[in-house]
C-alpha cells in the first residue's frame, strides 16, 4: 500500500466519525450540548482572555482606558514569556549559558559604539520577535477552543431543522464509498 492510499483511507475514516458524530447529534438533546458548550468551552475561551471588571456606575472613558491596559499589559506578559523560551532556546542551542554569551561577545565589533548599535540592534529584533511570538503561541493556545465552540454553535443552530443529520448522513455515507473504492 502507498503512502497516497493510507492517507486516503485516513480521510475516509475521518470523514465516518464525523458523519457518526453529526448523526449523534440530532439524537442528543440540544440542551446538553448547549451546556458542552457554554459551561466548558466558553469558560476556558473566558479565563484565556484578558478581562477587566467594570463597577457599577463608571463612564464609557474609564472603562476604555482600562481595557486598553488590561490588554497592553496581557501582550507585555505573552511579550516576556515568548522572549524566555526564546532564551531557553538559545541557550540550549548553544550548550551553556556561558557558551552563549561566549558566542555573542564574540561576535561583537571591536569598537564600543558598533559594539552598542550591535546590541541595540539585536535587543529591538528579539523583542520585535518576541512581541509577534507571544501573540501567534497565544493564538495557536486558544483556536481549538474556539474553533470547536464555533462548530458546536453551528451545530445547535442547524439540529433543529435537521441539516446536522441530514449532513451526518451524506459525510458517513461518502466515507463509506470511498472505503469500499480504496479496498
Amino acid at each position: 500500500m502507498t503512502p497516497n492510499h493510507h492517507f486516503a483511507e485516513f480521510l475516509a475514516s475521518i470523514l465516518e466519525i464525523v458523519g457518526t458524530f453529526f448523526l449523534a447529534v440530532e439524537a442528543i438533546k440540544l440542551s446538553n450540548l448547549h451546556a458542552i458548550r457554554d459551561r466548558f468551552f466558553q469558560s476556558i475561551i473566558n479565563r484565556l482572555s484578558p478581562r477587566i471588571f467594570v463597577r457599577v456606575g463608571e463612564s464609557s472613558d474609564v472603562v476604555a482606558k482600562r481595557k486598553d491596559q488590561a490588554t497592553f499589559r496581557f501582550i507585555l506578559f505573552l511579550t516576556g514569556l515568548a522572549f524566555t523560551l526564546l532564551l531557553l532556546i538559545a541557550v540550549v542551542l548553544a550548550g551553556s549559558p556561558h557558551a552563549l554569551l561566549v558566542g555573542i561577545t564574540s561576535q561583537l565589533p571591536a569598537s564600543a559604539w558598533a559594539a552598542a548599535g550591535s546590541i541595540l540592534a539585536f535587543g529591538i529584533l528579539a523583542f520585535g520577535l518576541s512581541c509577534v511570538l507571544g501573540i501567534v503561541l497565544y493564538s495557536i493556545v486558544l483556536l481549538p477552543f474556539r474553533l470547536s465552540f464555533t462548530t458546536l454553535k453551528f451545530i445547535e443552530d442547524n439540529t433543529a431543522n435537521g441539516v446536522i443529520g441530514i449532513l451526518g448522513f451524506l459525510l458517513y455515507l461518502v466515507g463509506a464509498i470511498a472505503h469500499i473504492c480504496l479496498k
